[in-house]
């Protein structure tokens, strides 16, 4: 809409605004949405969650450069979108459908004019009548106190596990005087320390740490809690899933039951459960049977769908659905592909691939130290790094070349080497310049890899053709 009412000066033909487009389609396998290209054309852009990162690098630049002109964002993230305006406008003062809170108001207009980045700048704030008092009563309030999460007993649970394993303290009389120096202490120091004998009793239970005399002592749980980076009541649940996974029997006909075992608890998406149906009646038969034993059987699906009841994140049914949207990535498949076959934003799949890797490098490092974990620390490192080949697909033929591994593969990308072809092309002074800590003698190898591999390919193609009687 904004597009198509901007003055027609705005939509002539740019090479830099065409530069964006054509960065996007190179980042997206040649796809851009219509009206994302269609705005970018009249130096508009949008910003939300739903964005890749690419798409979101490109369309930050293009803003912070001048080469767009305004950004359209919800109201929900106008306050995280970290971009200097000379101008910012509010359409309603509401973020979804909370009013809108002073702090937050003070975040999307603080855009406007920032020091440094312009002389001055002006904010406009669109309010009905219905709005207008509550917004007048807004502007007068004080701002709202910070109050520390430390006083649920979880998060203090995870301070004391961190103070123990870090080695600050290493006697039970030493946590008051950590805990005067927090927030929470600061605020409510009497809640605190009564909170604190309830912590100790419950961390001791799930053997995180044993006390003796006082003293802390270290458990292999709690270590591997602590290393790992969960919450001691995470911990407890996934430990005793991954036993009741293993304890059952993996399925090696694939990957999916493993990729299944990854799925973090607090991810969740709208289903569709034809489409969940669809998924399910292609999985094997021991796979199946494996689900069968996690209490997912096709007449609960079926009935999912005749409910068309929301599946709650965290349970069976949609640790089953992400884990159907990770196998086709898994499988190579186009996230943009992906994005549409599950009515999904490519942003999402694109941050949930990225949080189920963290859980996959986590639950590998829980393993490591608990001994009935022992068969996930052999298996987790080879679906870790086909996870990471997923997340950067564009990296894997670098990555293929000689003296080239994940680091040196996403330099030579960003410094424009995108192609093995590039770099076959390449001179050694050219990587030396670009790329750290690497000698002549690798960079001369990385470019001969490069040239081999070229070579190969052609060969490959030209007995293709002889076989197909296509050579001339």
């Amino acid at each position: 809409m904004v597009a198509k009412l901007a003055p027609k000066s705005f939509k002539k033909p740019n090479k830099e605004r065409q530069e964006i487009i054509d960065n996007i389609k190179n980042e997206n396998d040649g796809d851009i949405e219509e009206t994302m290209e269609i705005g970018i054309r009249a130096g508009i852009a949008y910003h939300h969650s739903g964005l890749t990162s690419e798409e979101r690098h490109w369309i930050e630049t293009g803003f912070q450069n001048g080469t767009l002109y305004a950004l359209c964002a919800t109201s929900t993230l106008a306050a995280g979108v970290n971009l200097p305006a000379r101008r910012v406008i509010i359409k309603q003062p509401l973020v979804g459908m909370e009013f809108l809170g002073k702090s937050q108001y003070l975040q999307m207009v603080g855009r406007a004019g920032r020091a440094g980045y312009d002389d001055k700048g002006e904010s406009i704030t669109i309010v009905g009548s219905a709005h207008e008092k509550k917004f007048r009563d807004m502007l007068k309030s004080p701002l709202n106190s910070c109050q520390s999460q430390m006083l649920h007993q979880t998060y203090l649970e995870g301070f004391i596990l961190d103070l123990v394993y870090l080695k600050l303290v290493e006697k039970v009389d030493q946590l008051p005087y950590f805990l005067s120096k927090t927030l929470a202490g600061m605020q409510k120091i009497n809640e605190c320390l009564s909170l604190l004998e309830k912590a100790l009793e419950s961390l001791k239970t799930q053997d995180m740490v044993k006390i003796e005399n006082g003293i802390f002592l270290h458990t292999v749980f709690g270590e591997a809690t602590f290393v790992a980076n969960f919450s001691p009541d995470c911990a407890n649940i996934l430990n005793s899933n991954l036993l009741k996974d293993l304890n059952s029997g993996v399925v090696f006909s694939s990957h999916f039951h493993l990729l299944l075992t990854l799925i973090p608890y607090d991810i969740g998406s709208p289903v569709n459960w034809d489409l969940f149906h669809d998924e399910f009646r292609k999985l094997r038969a021991s796979e199946k049977q494996m689900l069968s034993k996690m209490n997912i059987q096709e007449s609960d699906i079926l009935r999912q769908i005749t409910a068309r009841k929301k599946a709650e994140q965290g349970t069976p049914s949609m640790r089953l659905y992400i884990a159907f949207i990770m196998m086709d990535i898994w499988n190579k498949i186009p996230i943009s592909t992906v994005a549409k076959k599950y009515d999904l934003q490519k942003g999402w799949i694109q941050n949930t691939l990225q949080s189920v890797c963290s859980q996959a490098q986590r639950i590998q490092r829980f393993s490591e130290l608990l001994e009935n974990l022992w068969p996930l620390k052999l298996l987790l490192p080879h679906v870790i790094a086909k996870l990471n080949e997923c997340k950067n697909a564009e990296l894997v033929p670098l990555m293929n070349l000689d003296c080239v591994k994940f680091g040196r593969a996403k330099v030579l990308y960003d410094k424009g080497f995108k192609t093995v072809k590039d770099i076959a092309d390449a001179k050694p002074n050219d990587l030396l310049s670009s790329i750290e800590q690497i000698s002549l003698a690798q960079a001369k190898r990385i470019i001969k890899s490069a040239k081999t591999t070229i070579d190969q390919m052609l060969i490959n193609q030209e007995e293709e053709r002889v076989l197909y009687g296509l050579s001339l």
